[in-house]
């Protein structure tokens, strides 16, 4: 007979241990499709930002990219700038 309830004891212990595993084992599951689902969620963000950088990008190389042309357009506002203002004894 004791036996039979040290046998009992031992199984009871080890349905225990295993339903605690089994708990254990879901809720890392769960935390896995989260962290998932997070990170799915991040990639689309990145994507979003990705395709608003690019589009950034497609917008930028529209405009003519000409420094000789801006400078010339300085020089020719700032002596125009000049031919307005009375003369004076100071150049700057």
């Amino acid at each position: 007979q004791k036996d039979q309830k040290d046998q009992k004891d031992q199984k009871d212990q080890k349905d225990q241990k295993d339903q605690q595993n089994a708990a254990s084992q879901q809720k890392q599951e769960q935390n896995h499709s989260e962290q998932d689902k997070n990170v799915g969620e991040k990639d689309h963000a990145n994507n979003k930002e990705d395709e608003k950088d690019w589009q950034q990008q497609r917008w930028l190389q529209q405009v003519p990219d000409d420094p000789g042309g801006l400078l010339r357009r300085k020089f020719l506002y700032q002596y125009q700038q000049r031919q307005h203002q009375p003369n004076s004894d100071k150049p700057w």
